[in-house]
């Protein structure tokens, strides 16, 4: 945390007031305690205050040297503010103070979100002197050795017992936590909270660090519902629905539908600035937002960290009906994905299969995928299936099928390929399927294009009821999935030469790493597809592009080789820097006395 106390301690020089916010679990208070030791050596008093009343009756109108701390200092008057209150107006007035008054200091801290919500809401926190000593706090501005003393200090501020300090010690266990890829200061917090931990064994104790360490979203729950209002956590869970980056214009359009679903259902109170409200609110907190567009001022959203994701798994699956309002208020297929009940996160009671059901019965989905037009109802075909297992979807399913236009079978092969062969207790759609099926199957074996939609066309072929050997005896039916295997073939081929081309020195390497693969995928369809018949399929590349391809790599070996010696003066520079910090960091955990 070197490059944080350094520049934190300019600004508080400079400035007089450090304000030091950032995301939850990211060093804050840390990074406050690091300073108020340096400032005490230098012959400060502190003051660790809870409100600003108490810092106004000691603060003194002399030269004396004088230090106020204040943790989470919009926390006190948080709810004061957003109700409307003037306490504002105290933190405002001694802000000034400090400013004008010789050797007089302040560190505040907050987290981000609650910065911003407080600005959003008063003037007077938006108009004072507090943001000119803001610093903000990111995580990966730490190295190993600033991880290493985060955690040595926790733990010895703490009071961890030498029982529980020699399980973080034993087999160098330290090493795991500070490289753990979930490492946050909040965590370190967490696990070596001495209330928290003090009736653990060893044992106990070290499992209960890997739990943690592999479970952060557990240090979302606080913030979650003690420091966002209900509007905003409807938004997060609108943003959860997409799994990943969102355009801002369907995400606006998703958000405005959940708050029109909880005011008809909740009575909740909105406004017409309520997005711009939550993303203010929620901005560098919970979600960062990317412009991916300068001239259209595009933007996409996401969460800052996949752990809030996570937290809302089980934050949903808690909470049944809020799992059927969000599902309930979608309005894009896609924000379905994430219940998708194949991936074991969510369960789907049949009530919330009826919900789906109906909105697919009268088209109320929408998409966000930009061939929509052609892929929207083999979309609603597969989420049918999957989605709704224990109520009964014929009548929808049939209508759907009735409307499919099997011209344009190339954009919903996927999904048709998942529904023939899940389909269950339909009868109604399953006789439609077997009325028209060499029409659908036909059409679908031309437009199949990977191995695995192909060597499943037996099972469909069984599922409803026909025989798939005598089908492939037939002459234009063999033809079909001839030239079938010999699209997939070629394709294989040229993905395989596309992932492996710069790996190869001579031709030996190209049986190796692409036609051996080829030629037993060949085998293969050919078994179980067309047994019957021997048929050569020509290679894509002929030998004078792969001697081609082989004098490429020559050249291009050459330049590697120069390059890896000048990567290797750099790595021996970073492994001689590696080792000097990890002397240091076993020095730091070695000296460890308890008194």
């Amino acid at each position: 945390m070197t490059k944080d106390f350094d520049t934190a301690n300019k600004v508080l020089d400079k400035e007089k007031i450090l304000l030091i916010t950032g995301q939850p679990g990211v060093g804050k208070t840390t990074l406050a305690e690091m300073l108020i030791i340096e400032r005490a050596r230098l012959e400060h008093q502190i003051y660790l205050i809870n409100t600003i009343r108490d810092a106004e009756d000691v603060i003194s109108p002399d030269e004396s040297k004088q230090l106020f701390y204040f943790d989470d200092f919009l926390g006190e008057v948080y709810y004061e503010i957003l109700s409307g209150s003037q306490k504002e107006n105290e933190i405002s007035r001694f802000i000034d103070r400090i400013k004008h008054t010789p050797n007089k200091f302040i560190i505040l801290s907050t987290r981000t979100v609650i910065l911003e919500q407080a600005k959003a809401k008063s003037e007077k926190i938006k108009r004072s002197r507090i943001e000119t000593g803001k610093y903000e706090i990111v995580i990966n501005q730490y190295n190993n050795y600033e991880k290493a003393k985060i955690l040595y200090n926790h733990l010895y501020f703490q009071r961890i017992s030498d029982k529980l300090f020699s399980v973080i010690i034993n087999n160098e266990f330290y090493y795991d936590i500070i490289k753990h890829k979930n490492y946050t200061p909040r965590i370190i917090e967490f696990i070596t909270d001495y209330d928290r931990t003090k009736n653990f064994e060893n044992e106990d104790y070290k499992k209960f660090i890997i739990f943690n360490l592999n479970h952060p979203e557990e240090i979302w729950n606080d913030s979650f519902h003690n420091q966002i209002r209900y509007q905003d956590r409807l938004f997060l869970m609108t943003l959860f629905t997409f799994q990943r980056n969102v355009e801002e214009n369907f995400l606006i359009k998703a958000f405005g539908e959940r708050l029109v679903f909880e005011k008809s259902s909740n009575n909740i109170s909105i406004n017409s600035e309520q997005f711009i409200d939550s993303v203010r609110n929620l901005l560098n907190g919970f979600i960062v937002s990317t412009i991916t567009d300068i001239d259209k001022n595009n933007k996409v959203y996401s969460f800052i960290n996949p752990s809030i994701s996570d937290y809302l798994v089980t934050f949903l699956n808690n909470h049944y009906n809020l799992k059927k309002a969000t599902i309930g208020a979608s309005i894009y297929i896609e924000q379905l994905e994430i219940f998708n009940p194949e991936k074991k996160q969510f369960h789907i009671e049949e009530e919330i299969q009826k919900i789906i059901l109906g909105k697919i019965c009268n088209e109320e989905f929408d998409s966000i995928n930009k061939y929509k037009e052609y892929r929207l109802e083999g979309f609603y075909l597969e989420i049918l299936v999957k989605y709704c297992k224990s109520i009964d979807i014929d009548d929808c399913l049939l209508e759907l099928f009735q409307r499919l236009d099997f011209d344009k079978m190339w954009w919903i092969r996927k999904s048709l390929k998942y529904v023939l062969e899940n389909l269950q207790d339909s009868p109604k759609s399953t006789a439609y399927i077997r009325q028209n099926f060499f029409n659908i199957i036909e059409k679908y074996i031309k437009d199949v294009d990977d191995y695995d939609m192909a060597i499943e066309l037996p099972l469909i072929f069984t599922n409803f009821g026909y025989d798939y050997e005598e089908y492939s005896s037939e002459d234009n039916s063999q033809n079909l999935i001839l030239d079938l295997i010999s699209k997939i073939v070629v394709e294989t081929e040229k993905d395989l030469m596309s992932s492996y081309k710069d790996q190869v020195n001579d031709m030996d390497d190209y049986d190796n790493f692409v036609y051996d693969e080829v030629n037993n995928l060949k085998k293969n369809l050919f078994n179980e597809l067309c047994s019957e018949v021997d048929m050569e399929i020509p290679r894509y590349y002929n030998d004078e592009e792969l001697f081609k391809q082989i004098e490429e790599n020559e050249l291009n070996h050459r330049e590697y080789i120069k390059r890896e010696k000048a990567r290797d003066r750099y790595y021996e520079e970073r492994q001689e820097k590696t080792v000097i910090e990890n002397k240091k960091i076993e020095r730091l955990f070695s000296r460890r006395k308890l008194e």
